[in-house]
């Protein structure tokens, strides 16, 4: 396949499900490692005769689709110049703050304590 006349095929039928660079959205993410043996005939098999269970229709002319074998060489071989993503940053765990949780909990306790001596003495000259 032709990747730059994949491109023009890969534009008008898959961008809008798949984005631009193959990164997804509402179609699956293309721009990734491909585990099988010959990933372009992984890729042209499933572009020809789509996921059954899913959205993804068949695009191949012999089950209906408007694409013939020739174009959908050229998405598949468009789909390998992908650049997989880089995995998304783990979040770091928020700082614990000035104060360790155990001076934290001191601190509200003794809080609690004068509010509610405070309290206590509002109403005893009640």
């Amino acid at each position: 396949g032709d990747p730059s006349a994949g491109a023009v095929v890969y534009h008008e039928n898959c961008i809008a499900c798949h984005g631009e660079q193959g990164q997804g959205g509402f179609g699956y993410t293309l721009a990734k490692d491909w585990p099988a043996a010959d990933p372009a005939a992984y890729i042209r098999s499933v572009v020809g005769a789509g996921i059954g269970g899913t959205k993804m229709p068949a695009w191949g002319k012999n089950r209906g689709g408007p694409l013939t074998d020739q174009q959908m060489a050229d998405v598949a071989a468009l789909v390998l110049t992908f650049s997989p993503l880089a995995p998304a940053a783990t979040p770091s765990p928020q700082a614990a703050g000035p104060l360790g949780r155990a001076a934290s909990l001191a601190i509200l306790g003794g809080l609690l304590a004068l509010g509610t001596l405070a309290l206590v003495l509002y109403y005893r000259r009640a």
